[in-house]
């Protein structure tokens, strides 16, 4: 529905009326933005991490290939498409450097 107002520019509008209450879920992806940090994190971590809803994202895909590329070994559990699993390996381990060690 558009409507004209005064000054002669339409609008959208949006009509709400009442009915029955809305049920159901709805599943919501994972951020790109929220599982860089994690997944960079778990690599300062130093111990196995497990993070679930991960998007399939190109810069997600990327952050993976560069953990496996610094030695890091990365999984994806059977059926679950959405949840990696990162695991220090020893070469991953002499990379990790302590907090307050610069």
């Amino acid at each position: 529905m558009t409507t004209t107002h005064a000054s002669g520019v339409a609008a959208e509008v949006i009509a709400v009326r009442p009915g029955p209450p809305l049920a159901g879920t709805v599943s919501v992806d994972g951020s790109k933005n929220a599982a860089l940090p994690l997944l960079a994190t778990a690599a300062a971590l130093g111990r196995p991490v497990r993070l679930s809803n991960v998007p399939d994202s190109t810069d997600v895909q990327i952050m993976l290939t560069l953990l496996q590329q610094a030695g890091w070994h990365v999984t994806q559990p059977v059926g679950e498409p959405t949840t990696y699993v990162i695991l220090p390996t020893e070469a991953s381990q002499r990379r990790v450097v302590p907090l307050g060690v610069v």
